[in-house]
């Protein structure tokens, strides 16, 4: 029998969040009900959400990606079953015991072994979209300037293309995770402009270039390390406006893509084949795999500098 209420992180006001008793979502006809394992935190965007950047209604549940057990099926829903293993996004929040999405944002899993790893499908899906739209090959030479979790991924899916992967970012941890499981080759921001040190190896620059650091400031120097005629990719979020150095791109003709979203469905489909199968290594890239007893605690810390120490988070609601 279906509970009334349920266990959710709660963001009651900007900057703080907290543990609560919440109502099950109620369905209607065209939904789908899951009982959550495992919900994935996206970093840089429940931080932007969590601060009021990117505004929400308060008091509201954070996060939007999330795997578990389908336990009601609207009456207009063709195609999925109760007691299904699926991984989904959802916009009404999937820091939860229960989260209700729609049909074209679910995705079946094999069985529920790998519901951790595909409760952060999304970061990876935004990679994969991003190396499709810029059409990258074997044989491209790749520079992915941001190394969070959405940056490692599209740096190891490159990779997986037969690309030769250069990444740069300023965080040591980050630089470390990088060199062990994602890059053929790091750069520290920290020691001169990325360009620079570009230059030394590869002097026309990159063939493709996918700025996933959401830091407006590297844009300029992230154009200038890609080749005469090369691809440019703005994978992050920048809210509000964006000053672009229009005569770098210009003079160096580059073609420009502005990814949205996290692909059509084949993608996704296509990311969770290759988290279940093992072959993208996630797990050595979740830094706090916690239960949900201990999720209000650590999640606060996105609010705050710390969120540097955050890679990848997943959140047990197993016992919820």
């Amino acid at each position: 029998m279906m509970p009334d209420t349920m266990q959710a992180l709660l963001v009651t006001e900007l900057g703080k969040v907290i543990l609560a008793e919440r109502p099950v979502p109620r369905i209607d006809d065209a939904s789908i009900l899951v009982k959550v394992h495992f919900s994935g935190v996206s970093v840089g965007t429940e931080m932007l959400q969590g601060t009021g950047k990117l505004p929400k209604p308060l008091p509201f549940i954070p996060g939007y990606q999330a795997a578990g057990e389908v336990v009601s099926v609207g009456a207009g829903v063709k195609g999925f079953a109760v007691g299904e293993a699926v991984a989904f996004f959802c916009r009404a929040g999937s820091h939860a015991r229960y989260a209700s999405t729609t049909p074209e944002l679910v995705h079946r899993l094999r069985g529920l072994d790998a519901a951790q790893l595909a409760s952060l499908f999304v970061q990876p899906s935004v990679g994969a979209n991003a190396l499709n739209l810029a059409s990258v090959g074997t044989g491209d030479t790749v520079l992915v300037v941001g190394q969070g979790l959405i940056g490692q991924m599209t740096a190891q899916l490159a990779r997986l293309r037969g690309a030769f992967v250069a990444a740069s970012d300023v965080v040591p941890s980050r630089l470390a995770l990088a060199r062990a499981h994602c890059a053929d080759w790091v750069l520290d921001a920290r020691d001169g402009t990325i360009a620079e040190q570009v230059a030394q190896r590869f002097a026309q620059g990159f063939d493709v270039v996918i700025e996933t650091s959401g830091a407006a400031a590297v844009i300029e120097d992230a154009l200038r390390c890609a080749t005469y005629g090369g691809r440019f990719a703005f994978v992050a979020y920048h809210p509000g406006a964006l000053p672009l150095p229009f005569d770098i791109a210009h003079r160096r003709e580059l073609r420009t893509f502005f990814p949205f979203f996290i692909g059509k469905p084949p993608v996704r489909d296509g990311v969770l084949r290759l988290l279940e199968s093992g072959v993208l290594a996630l797990e050595p890239l979740i830094s706090h795999a916690v239960p949900f007893t201990r999720a209000a605690e650590l999640y606060q810390s996105l609010f705050t500098s710390a969120r540097s120490d955050v890679n990848g988070m997943t959140i047990d609601w197993r016992a919820a």
